[in-house]
């Protein structure tokens, strides 16, 4: 839009401000947001990153499930991955791990069970 304004010739009245300001700020306000924009889904990847390697170490239950909750807002595949996420992490079992804690499984294991 800046561009646009400043390489028009558009003629304006006397005593009114020049085309050239209006592009220099509507030019101002669309970089400002899309570096506000740039920012937030910098610090979003990085969450999420942070996430998953907190999820396979299994630390930080409490960061993890924020983080989970945030990614429901990252539609469509970051809500299906959100939900499931919260969903295994609500289970005692997993709960358990997060603790230090070995949680025994119900059943035996398969006779090939490494």
């Amino acid at each position: 839009f800046g561009a646009a304004f400043m390489s028009s010739n558009m003629p304006h009245r006397p005593g009114e401000p020049s085309p050239e300001i209006f592009g220099s700020v509507f030019g101002g306000i669309f970089i400002v947001i899309g570096l506000i924009i740039a920012v937030i889904a910098l610090t979003v990847g990085i969450l999420l990153f942070k996430n998953g390697r907190n999820l396979s170490n299994r630390q930080s239950y409490n960061f993890c499930f924020v983080v989970a909750c945030i990614s429901c807002a990252l539609i469509p595949l970051g809500t299906i991955l959100g939900i499931f996420t919260i969903i295994t992490l609500t289970r005692e079992s997993v709960k358990a791990t997060f603790d230090g804690q070995q949680y025994r499984q119900i059943g035996n294991n398969p006779s090939n069970w490494q």
